[in-house]
């Protein structure tokens, strides 16, 4: 009686297993708040319906193998997370994509699954001592399915994050960012009435630098994540107007509402906004 009591205990703290691991994707690939509050209070609930059924359980196997699973289920899902999440990584890379974390998570349930049934029917009619080998290999596959399960929730994140960082870089700067008139001053105030080269950036894209009683470069100028490309197309001196086709790129390092440090290839330059 107590061998049946047993069976029927195993099965549905198995099922309940199997609900948590569900509501857990779930959870995962769904944005709603609702929905992961709802998800933790029902995991919550049947964790106590697990605790209570397995109160009742009659252990019939020696307290060394009672031991060697659990420390076996701990070490296979905590170490087996950080494993999975690259094995994830892997296949999603080498596959350039197709094959997604929640697809690496699927084909590990099938063949875990596969193994915990052979492992079932094989222990079947078999002594405690002979179907120790069949219950480690089930306790295996189901803290594989619970590693991958978490490993492929820990790679979906890194590409989260991943993504999330390209966005910020796109958005980095905006054009509205670098409209206005900038003095290049590298740091250091005028000295001895000399006037630093002053660089205008207008809203239609026309760009301007130096001085009406100097040297005037003019052309146009476009905004790509980071870098200011300028295409200089006239350079004046006085009533002399000389046509060029120069392009100059300013990679910009940090950026203020008033303040704009940048490299010119290899040279450092330091901006002032012009109020």
């Amino acid at each position: 009686m107590s061998q049946e009591k047993n069976n029927l205990i195993r099965k549905k703290v198995f099922w309940y297993i199997v609900g948590i691991l569900a509501i857990v994707a779930i959870a995962q690939y769904t944005t709603t708040g609702a929905v992961a509050i709802t998800s933790g209070a029902f995991i919550s609930i049947m964790i106590v319906k697990i605790r209570q059924m397995t109160a009742e359980y009659e252990y019939d196997r020696p307290l060394w193998f009672r031991s060697l699973l659990i420390f076996t289920g701990i070490i296979v899902i905590f170490g087996g997370m950080i494993v999975c999440r690259e094995l994830s990584k892997l296949i999603y890379n080498a596959t350039e994509g197709v094959i997604t974390s929640l697809y690496t998570f699927l084909i590990i349930l099938v063949l875990m699954i596969t193994l915990f049934v052979i492992c079932c029917k094989k222990r079947k009619g078999k002594d405690e001592k002979s179907s120790r080998t069949y219950i480690f290999l089930m306790v295996f596959a189901g803290c594989m399915v619970i590693a991958q399960c978490g490993g492929s929730m820990l790679h979906d994140s890194d590409l989260k994050n991943e993504q999330w960082k390209q966005e910020q870089d796109i958005c980095l700067y905006h054009k509205e960012d670098i409209i206005g008139t900038w003095v290049e001053t590298n740091g250091m105030d005028d000295v001895l009435g000399i006037k630093h080269s002053e660089e205008i950036f207008r809203a239609d894209g026309s760009w301007q630098s130096g001085h009406d009683d100097a040297i005037i470069s003019k052309g146009q100028w476009t905004l790509r994540d980071d870098v200011i490309e300028v295409h200089k197309t006239s350079i004046s001196v006085g009533s002399t107007h000389e046509s060029t086709d120069d392009i100059m790129t300013y990679t910009i390092i940090h950026l203020t509402k008033d303040r704009m440090e940048c490299k010119r290839g290899e040279y450092p330059i330091v901006f002032q906004r012009k109020m």
